[in-house]
């Protein structure tokens, strides 16, 4: 497996949040992560990456023990800080930097962290404007954009460090209904294109037509984690049954 996660854990106080949550991705394979809210979602996600540290549990992308080694041991935060590298992280507030223009928030973190030399930073950030569709936008600045335009220019940033993962956290929950879907072209397009991805999303139907794999999160444990076509075929789950078909 590409991307592996056994028994992960995550605790906050008292509060267990993860509770052995264990999945498994091939290289390509796109999973949508769904459950009513305060399952866990988002968690899951900042933990695979180590936005959050576990609790437990370790996370093994392409044979590297990612954050720990394989007993649990917490590598050094520059260990860490270097395999994030991998990871490329979608918020749902876009967090852009206000006081750049699109080609500027995407060069910093090439340029800055992978020492990517500033003209070939900038080719690398007008190929991926080109791709989302902003090429046009590249010196406009955020506040000047729509949220779709804004979430669309985040997508590109998380690209410019050539991630091996692409991770979403609700990439569409604070966007209007008339830019939601430029944002969900783009995420299909890398879908189609082979990237590696996790998806935290309330979006059923777009998981339904992007996802090779689904996995359901309710009070931090998996109801289910299955193939597409399999998870919204079977109806024996009770739990995920009726948050399928909740009014």
């Amino acid at each position: 497996m590409f991307l592996s996660i056994k028994n992960l854990n995550k605790h906050f106080g008292a509060n267990h949040v993860l509770k052995n949550v264990s999945t498994n991705l091939k290289k390509g394979e796109v999973m949508s992560v769904i459950g009513p809210s305060g399952s866990g979602k988002s968690t899951f996600l900042k933990c695979i990456n180590f936005l959050e540290y576990p609790t437990s549990g370790t996370v093994n992308l392409d044979g590297e023990f990612i954050g720990t080694d394989q007993d649990g041991k917490l590598m050094s935060e520059k260990v860490i800080h270097k395999q994030r590298k991998k990871f490329g992280m979608v918020f749902q507030n876009f967090n852009l930097f206000w006081h750049m223009n699109l080609v500027e928030n995407i060069i910093e973190a090439p340029i800055r962290v992978l020492k990517i030399d500033r003209n070939k930073a900038i080719e690398i950030a007008e190929d991926l404007l080109k791709k989302v569709g902003l090429i046009d936008k590249r010196n406009s600045f955020p506040k000047k954009l729509s949220g779709g335009q804004q979430q669309r220019a985040a997508i590109a940033r998380a690209l410019a460090m050539s991630p091996e993962v692409m991770l979403f956290d609700e990439p569409t929950s604070a966007l209007d209904p008339e830019t939601i879907n430029e944002v969900l072209k783009v995420i299909e397009k890398l879908a189609i294109e082979g990237m590696t991805m996790l998806i935290v999303t309330h979006e059923i139907n777009f998981a339904k037509k992007i996802s090779s794999k689904i996995m359901m999160l309710d009070e931090g444990v998996v109801i289910d984690d299955t193939n597409t076509n399999d998870f919204f075929n079977s109806t024996t789950n009770r739990r995920k049954y009726s948050f399928l078909n909740q009014d």
